[in-house]
């Protein structure tokens, strides 16, 4: 075992880069404990070996005594002729007695082995403890470069521990979390930007979704390959979880539930559920699934759709006719017209339209009614037949029945209505009902009951089949200015703005409601409602209503009202009292009742889907006694061929005030048409022959405002209506809008000159040529969907 102050560190001074060159010698062994006591502090007996003058001391120790019996070897040649650094003498090298425990704790422990014999030599007298404590010992003079040999022992051995401290601190620091570094960006980035983008969550989802496959796998990558060892488990729990996640409770269901589940979805949330996976991509773009949203698009106030004219087999491209019906929905929303018609014939104020899908009837004050028939998206004046003309005195108002086949007109100057059959492919006058003093401003008609308001003020019901009166109405105070015939209720309302509501089973008024005093129920609106009925600004100048809805204006605003849904108690209320001599006899049948509005200067749009070419269609005749059955809110049971809706109207509170829905600030409007199953507004100003004069069409469609509520958003009529239409004259004085209607794809409306302008909404890239349709004047029912209003 090599000796401490034989080491290369004790000859140099220098110390060893490697701990194993200066291990201490073993711990236990007599030999051991001799080799590491320095000369000094041998053990009791030994002599001490005290240089002569002028001789260099020795830094090796002598040799421990041979014990006895053991031959003495030879001793190996000194190396004590090496120079040794020696220490500063202004500092005492520290004693043996405290630098030993610092070297090895161990070698400060007395050890077990029993000493080793040495010859009797009484020990130099210790001082006292407390002197030892006070004054550090002085080493001998006999020994100083002994001393200082054990000193650079110390220092070399202190130098090994912070090398071996140094290596240990680059082991740890290959563990220790890696510093960031400030990456090399591009010029004009920097790093706060970075930072920014990584904390914006959707942007950085939405730029790393935008980039090909390839791209993102390599990002994937390099991510993983930053991450510590122990994010790897991690990573995989996360991607097992997304994965779960992006299939979730569908990639569980089969397709029969999954297209059940996605028709709830918004359409945005479909179309992107196809970006998923290829399962998803099949089934988000099935005609199962497109086909219900169609007939939504397509579906009137009362739940009444058909899709039959866009010749489309069960699996179709529904999705394609879909975005081609979104399309027409956002033209109409913005007001942009996509193909304008001017159709001539009538030669005086066009006082009544009615629109049955690809069938218009007209009436003017020239003593003709003309049927039209208007192709779907019918972009040229060419493309319409001649009209089948059909005299009359003074048409001032007009309805249709379709699935019967009849129309009903009143004159303007005499007080009577007349209705009108098809024989022989001509139209002749079936029954004169005579009930006014004066001309006839409103009629309307359904399965059972024809109506008609004379400008007497009264209101007269007739049963049609057989020509008799069966009840008068005298309650108004004075001149209708609109009506509205639902199921077995009347709805009137006059220009001193009251509406009033009837009951044909009952024979009497239910209820009569100053708009002005709606403001008691919703205050918010009482600054605008003060005036109404008031002098010639608070006048109404037209009602128009379908179903439960209504609207009507003065001079200066627009209002939306809305019937409450009445309560089981009030509806027994409606229903009873019905006299044994208004029962329907077997000739009438009970269908729903459809709504029907004119007025002496506009009529109201007949009540069809908002979206499609229709096959001149009203409403299916079901051959069933009325009942007054409520229908059912339901989508998922749906009847394709004829569903009854008949008693839809006894759901409705006519017995209590209407509710304001909402109030539009729209100033001059002399016209207008409402229709319920897309909820829109068309109204129009006079356009007045002054310089400067504003003359426009407003456009109102509803959508859900910021706070949830629905508000309609109000456009003025553009597209090629502003455009061709300066051309073709439609903004001077002459072409003033005197009535108005409208269906999902058209607006039409009628001039004081005698013609006719047709306004289609639906686009040539979104044509869908239509089945061959009925004859115009012969409309076929529609189908039905049975969902409550």
């Amino acid at each position: 075992m090599p000796q401490v102050n034989g080491s290369p560190a004790a000859r140099t001074g220098i110390p060893t880069p490697k701990a194993s060159r200066i291990r201490p010698p073993t711990v236990g062994t007599p030999s051991a404990l001799r080799a590491a006591v320095p000369p000094s502090l041998d053990t009791p007996g030994t002599p001490s070996r005290v240089p002569h003058a002028g001789a260099r001391p020795s830094l090796t120790r002598p040799p421990p005594a041979a014990s006895p019996g053991t031959p003495a070897k030879d001793k190996p040649p000194s190396r004590s002729s090496t120079p040794v650094r020696t220490a500063s003498p202004a500092r005492p090298a520290p004693t043996l007695k405290k630098s030993l425990p610092q070297l090895r704790p161990e070698l400060a422990q007395p050890s077990s082995a029993p000493p080793l014999p040495s010859p009797a030599v009484e020990p130099p007298p210790k001082p006292p403890r407390d002197a030892r404590r006070a004054e550090p010992p002085q080493p001998p003079e006999s020994a100083p470069k002994s001393q200082e040999s054990e000193a650079d022992v110390l220092k070399a051995r202190l130098q090994s521990l912070e090398t071996q401290y140094r290596v240990l601190q680059l082991e740890h620091a290959r563990c220790a979390p890696r510093v960031a570094r400030a990456p090399n960006l591009p010029a004009g980035v920097s790093a706060d930007k970075v930072l920014d983008l990584l904390y914006d969550r959707a942007t950085l989802g939405a730029i790393v979704h935008a980039m090909p496959k390839v791209q993102r796998m390599s990002l994937l990558g390099v991510m993983a390959d930053a991450c510590r060892p122990g994010d790897i488990q991690e990573q995989i729990d996360l991607l097992e979880r997304m994965k779960e996640a992006r299939s979730g409770v569908l990639g569980r269901m089969d397709d029969e539930l999954v297209i059940r589940t996605v028709q709830f979805l918004p359409r945005h949330d479909i179309l992107n559920l196809r970006l998923v996976g290829k399962r998803y991509d099949r089934l988000a773009t099935l005609p199962d699934v497109w086909r219900p949203l169609c007939k939504e698009l397509e579906a009137t106030w009362d739940g009444t759709i058909d899709l039959s004219n866009y010749g489309l087999a069960e699996d179709g491209d529904w999705l394609g006719l879909y975005k081609r019906l979104w399309q027409r929905e956002k033209q109409w929303t913005n007001g942009q017209v996509q193909s304008l018609v001017v159709l001539n014939g009538h030669r005086n104020y066009v006082t009544s339209l009615h629109l049955a899908g690809e069938t218009l009837i007209s009436g003017s004050y020239d003593d003709t009614i003309r049927i039209w028939h208007l192709p779907y998206a019918v972009t040229s004046a060419k493309a319409v037949p001649p009209p089948q003309i059909i005299p009359a005195k003074s048409v001032s108002s007009l309805d249709y029945y379709a699935p019967e086949q009849v129309l009903v007109t009143g004159s303007h100057d005499v007080g009577r209505a007349t209705l009108w059959r098809q024989v022989d492919g001509e139209w002749k006058a079936d029954r004169l009902l005579s009930g006014h003093l004066h001309g006839t401003r409103a009629v309307a008609i359904n399965a059972q009951w024809m109506i008609s308001v004379g400008s007497d003020k009264a209101i007269v019901v007739w049963d049609w089949r057989t020509g008799n009166k069966v009840v008068r109405f005298g309650q108004q105070t004075n001149v209708c200015i609109g009506m509205n015939l639902l199921d077995n209720f009347i709805i009137t309302a006059t220009v001193d703005g009251v509406i009033r509501s009837f009951s044909i089973q009952k024979r009497e008024m239910l209820g009569s409601f100053k708009l002005s005093d709606l403001a008691a129920r919703q205050p918010e609106y009482a600054s605008k409602l003060k005036d109404v009925g008031v002098g010639a600004l608070g006048m109404l100048t037209w009602f128009e209503a379908e179903g439960r809805f209504m609207a009507c204006a003065t001079k200066d605003i627009v209002i939306r009202l809305a019937w409450d849904w009445a309560t089981p108690e009030e509806q027994q209320e409606m229903e009873n009292g019905v006299p044994s001599s208004m029962s329907p006899g077997k000739d009438a049948a009970a269908t729903p009742a459809r709504p029907r509005l004119s007025t002496g200067v506009a009529s109201s749009p007949g009540p069809q889907s908002p979206a499609t070419p229709r096959r001149a269609a009203a409403s299916p005749v079901h051959k069933t006694p009325h009942t007054g059955s409520k229908l059912i809110d339901t989508l998922t049971n749906v009847n394709d061929d004829v569903a009854a809706t008949s008693g839809t109207a006894s759901k409705y509170a006519f017995m209590r005030p209407p509710r304001i829905v909402e109030i539009l600030d729209i100033a001059g409007t002399e016209r207008g048409a409402f229709e319920a199953g897309r909820v829109r507004i068309i109204t129009s100003r006079r356009l007045s022959a002054k310089a400067g004069a504003e003359r426009r069409v407003i456009v109102g469609t509803e959508r859900l405002g910021e706070n949830g509520e629905p508000t309609m958003k109000l456009v003025s009529l553009g597209g090629k209506w502003d455009t061709q239409g300066r051309e073709a004259g439609l903004h001077t004085a002459a072409k003033n809008p005197m009535s108005l209607a409208l269906d999902h794809d058209k607006l039409v409306y009628g001039c004081t000159d005698g013609s006719i302008v047709v306004a289609g909404f639906v686009g040539a890239n979104g044509v869908v040529k239509p089945a061959a349709s009925s004859t115009p004047s012969a409309p076929a029912p529609r189908k039905s969907l049975r969902k409550s209003p």
